[in-house]
């Protein structure tokens, strides 16, 4: 009846095929798997196949976020790699300074 007119009632199904409705709802929801749709019925398969889709998207976006979160891992290590040579380099420069001032100092 429903594969027939999707804007079939319950209670309609319940009178033809003499049984109550809560019995026809829930073979028709848990059984078929059908559900209302502004007052219709459709397969639940359809949402199902939704959900898959949503779920795989929600994936997708998520292995990109981690990409994004590795780089800028990636970017900071080189940051902070370059900030460590800067200051090694300071520190040489501040070595070869104190000598040079050293060497003027005692040749004075």
């Amino acid at each position: 009846m429903i594969r027939a007119n999707r804007r079939v009632n319950q209670k309609e199904i319940a009178n033809a095929v003499g049984i109550s409705k809560e019995r026809v709802h829930h073979i028709v929801t848990t059984v078929l798997g059908y559900r209302k749709v502004s007052a219709r019925w459709v397969p639940r398969q359809e949402e199902e196949e939704e959900k898959k889709e949503e779920e795989e998207e929600k994936e997708e976006e998520e292995e990109e976020e981690e990409e994004e979160e590795e780089e800028e891992e990636e970017e900071e290590e080189e940051e902070e790699e370059d900030n460590n040579n800067n200051n090694n380099n300071n520190k040489n420069n501040n070595k070869d300074n104190k000598n040079w001032i050293m060497s003027r100092s005692t040749s004075v």
